[in-house]
């Protein structure tokens, strides 16, 4: 079998291309035919035009150049000819398989998966690597000759957070000296990794592997799912396979309408966003760890979309006393309930004796 489809939507009735069904000397069509092996990720850069495959195979072929030898792993299409990228420019080839890529930026490509070096010879590229696409070579993700920024197990997905940081996801519970537990947040500026912590704790990440990540954009919160039952460090916070997290960089419960079950009771693998839904599908039934309404495999988490509850003041204004400083108002997101403040008549100031993380002024 060989596994990739190329979907025509370009004049005439659509159509898949057609691919071989059987040995090499059987082979039909023309361009780009497939991949001796399985496909995980794909990715279209418009930077070059080229369409990044990855997955796990060691061959792919052309109708007119059969099983071509330099695909491991990853491979490029060239979509101004259809053809697999041979020679002379150097082709991406890793010892794992790959399981997610993305771009950032104009030349940068970025994956993730089970691969530690290249395949023919040693990088230290351990599961996350950078392929640049002016010079068409491999970097690892390393601030300098002394730490490593590489994860210390494999990534399951990658997504882009803005101009300069990706969400990284997978099986890892570091990278370099920094505790992630199986998600992060890496900044390309500062080659530095930001953790994710349970809602009003420091319990770090998930206790089990991340397999999606799905982010709805600047100043929005994201949503992750996988194998994971709670917060990763001490298990504070259950959360059971599916998470948000919000622009504080806190990890928070889903739950189902009634507020009496929080997740869902099997792996999940997919996330998408459509119309104030966000619908996740996995190997679930119920929510955790039973539920009013059974679902089989996929469900339906619809957004609140929170309002921030906004308290203000006729008299001189809040006084924090965690900075001495006088705000005019104290806005407090819904998914915080802390905040607490006080009337002090000899300064007439309420006083703000409490807040909690996520309160702003």
């Amino acid at each position: 079998m060989y596994f990739l489809t190329v979907f025509n939507d370009g004049g005439g009735p659509n159509t898949y291309d057609t691919l071989p069904t059987s040995s090499a000397s059987a082979l039909r069509g023309v361009g780009a035919n497939g991949a001796v092996g399985y496909v995980y990720a794909t990715y279209y850069s418009s930077t070059d035009n080229y369409l990044f495959v990855g997955g796990e195979f060691q061959k792919v072929f052309n109708a007119t150049s059969p099983y071509s030898a330099n695909a491991h792993n990853v491979a490029i299409i060239n979509r101004a000819t259809s053809k697999w990228i041979n020679t002379p420019s150097p082709v991406p080839k890793l010892n794992g398989q790959v399981r997610t890529i993305k771009q950032l930026g104009a030349t940068d490509i970025y994956v993730g998966g089970d691969f530690t070096n290249l395949a023919t010879g040693n990088q230290g590229l351990n599961y996350i690597a950078r392929w640049n696409i002016t010079n068409s070579l491999w970097y690892s993700f390393v601030t300098n000759s002394v730490i490593g920024m590489n994860t210390s197990g494999s990534v399951y997905n990658i997504k882009v957070n803005d101009t300069a940081s990706l969400f990284v996801g997978g099986a890892f519970t570091s990278a370099g000296a920094t505790t992630l537990n199986r998600i992060g947040l890496y900044s390309v500026t500062s080659n530095s990794w930001t953790q994710f912590t349970s809602l009003g704790g420091s319990d770090v990440g998930v206790n089990g592997t991340v397999r999606n990540i799905y982010y709805r954009g600047a100043g929005l919160n994201a949503y992750i799912c996988g194998d994971f039952t709670a917060t990763g460090t001490t298990g504070s916070l259950s959360v059971n396979r599916v998470a948000e997290i919000d622009t504080s960089n806190q990890i928070f419960q889903i739950k189902n309408v009634s507020g009496t079950h929080t997740g869902l009771n099997n792996t999940t693998n997919a996330i998408l966003y459509s119309d104030s839904k966000v619908y996740f599908g996995g190997d679930f039934t119920n929510t955790s760890p039973t539920s009013d309404t059974p679902m089989s495999r996929i469900a339906v988490y619809k957004l609140s979309m929170p309002v921030a509850v906004t308290l203000t003041t006729t008299t001189a204004g809040f006084l924090d006393t965690n900075d001495s400083i006088t705000y005019s108002q104290i806005i407090l997101p819904v998914q915080y309930k802390a905040v607490t403040v006080i009337y002090k008549a000899s300064i007439n100031k309420w006083l703000e004796t409490y807040r909690s993380s996520g309160v702003t002024h």
